[in-house]
């Protein structure tokens, strides 16, 4: 259940070099840091943040970070996608919205369906699941109102985030939530991979499980100079470094390794496929490949030497 949470303790009101202030948060718990226009209010809420527009009341901003759920797979064409299309469809009810406009005008409103639409679109390298969804609310002696909803949705670091925004028939500040997703950086928490000092980009972030650091195989063997191949068929994961004729492999869900062909190595977390990246656990992995590992807590850093 989310907490009522008091998150001014992170926010800072920056004086830019106009006359417009804008807010920015950072925020060592929920793993992000972002930027938003001052013509948003800071409300306190059952949602990680909550802004309400200070011109269009009706104009409304949350952000939740989920850590206990596990992160959504963000890969199209996916049972996922039907998780998150579920997600929404839950939140953006006609009876949810109808209850809650007859609950807060103190009449019995009505709420039907327009139009409804989902797919994916990208902000600042991150890749989200969109749905947005358009109502008219009508009541009895009252001129009907149109609304709008949509939802973001991502996951990053084995977070799953929601960007929620809602208005009425006014959305002209639609534009302050898109430039919100636009800034959204998922740096801070962000576990990041160092091998032999040299920090490893990866296309996806490693992710703790069980209490175990896993990464994206692919980036961290190839810089060790193993070659990776993968069995669809089987979920084998074969890594092989043929310079010093060493052979690893792996396979989803099993709890141990072989190493050249007889060697059992048990696994404290199997390893596992999140959107369509394979992980392992870095530690077995490293030190099977004669490696050390080190976790920076201060920095969230995998230390690799070699």
């Amino acid at each position: 259940m989310k907490k009522i949470v008091a998150l001014f303790v992170s926010l800072i009101v920056l004086l830019s070099s106009t006359t417009c202030f804008a807010i920015k948060i950072e925020s060592k718990g929920q793993g992000i840091s972002f930027e938003f226009s001052d013509e948003w209010q800071l409300e306190q809420s059952v949602h990680d943040y909550s802004f309400r527009n200070k011109q269009n009341k009706n104009e409304r901003v949350s952000i939740d970070c989920y850590k206990d759920g596990g992160a959504y797979i963000m890969t199209e064409g996916i049972a996922d996608i039907e998780n998150m299309r579920k997600n929404c469809e839950e939140s953006f009810s006609n009876d949810k919205k109808a209850k809650d406009l007859s609950d807060a005008n103190g009449i019995s409103i009505s709420v039907s369906t327009d139009y409804v639409n989902d797919g994916f679109e990208e902000y600042n390298g991150v890749k989200y699941y969109k749905y947005e969804k358009y109502y008219t609310a009508s009541a009895r002696g009252v001129q009907p109102v149109k609304f709008y909803a949509v939802k973001f949705i991502t996951s990053k670091n084995g977070n799953s985030y929601e960007f929620c925004y809602e208005g009425n028939s006014k959305t002209e500040h639609y534009d302050d939530f898109l430039k919100l997703l636009a800034c959204m950086s998922y740096y801070i928490g962000e576990i990041k991979i160092k091998i032999n000092n040299e920090i490893i980009n990866s296309d996806s972030a490693p992710v703790i499980i069980e209490g175990r650091t896993l990464v994206p195989i692919r980036a961290v063997a190839e810089k060790m100079g193993y070659y990776v191949e993968w069995d669809g068929n089987t979920q084998m994961i074969k890594i092989t470094n043929a310079f010093i004729g060493s052979v690893l492999e792996f396979q989803i869900k099993r709890e141990y390794a072989v190493k050249d062909g007889s060697q059992k190595i048990q696994l404290d977390v199997p390893p596992v496929v999140i959107g369509g990246r394979t992980y392992l656990p870095v530690r077995a992995v490293a030190e099977a490949m004669s490696a050390k590992v080190n976790w920076n807590n201060e920095t969230r850093t995998v230390e690799i030497y070699s």
